[in-house]
């Protein structure tokens, strides 16, 4: 008898024990599901943390406007490589709000012209707030 109460209170504990960390573990990836929404004919990928947005791709071209809300969340930040190979993109407007662009976020190259000098884009002209840091 006592010999079963141990198995059963081992596996009991055993079983708490592997509910809490994957409950712990749900709960910290829970802000980095990614999100999308159209914006003015122009498609943004985002997380949420803490409340705030972060851009993390696009499917842009053509007259892009980076909006300063997404979701009904302040967008903060332009992640990592976020417009890569959004090479048909035209005009680019950031607006005011946006405080971080990280690196390589406006990458232009194409296969076609992947060693050009200097890459290849369709960008004209650049609008940034005084809000970038």
């Amino acid at each position: 008898m006592k010999k079963t109460r141990r198995i059963f209170t081992f596996i009991m504990c055993t079983l708490l024990a592997l509910t809490l960390f994957s409950v712990s573990a749900a709960a910290e990836g829970e802000d980095k599901q990614v999100y999308s929404q159209q914006f003015k004919n122009n498609t943004f990928y985002y997380t949420v943390d803490g409340g705030v947005a972060t851009i993390t791709n696009a499917n842009a071209s053509g007259y892009v406007v980076v909006p300063n809300t997404l979701g009904g969340y302040p967008v903060k930040k332009i992640g990592r490589e976020a417009f890569e190979w959004q090479d048909g993109m035209t005009s680019l407007i950031i607006q005011n709000g946006i405080e971080e662009i990280g690196d390589y976020a406006f990458s232009f190259y194409n296969d076609e012209d992947w060693d050009a000098d200097p890459p290849y884009t369709d960008l004209k002209e650049i609008f940034l707030p005084a809000s970038v840091k």
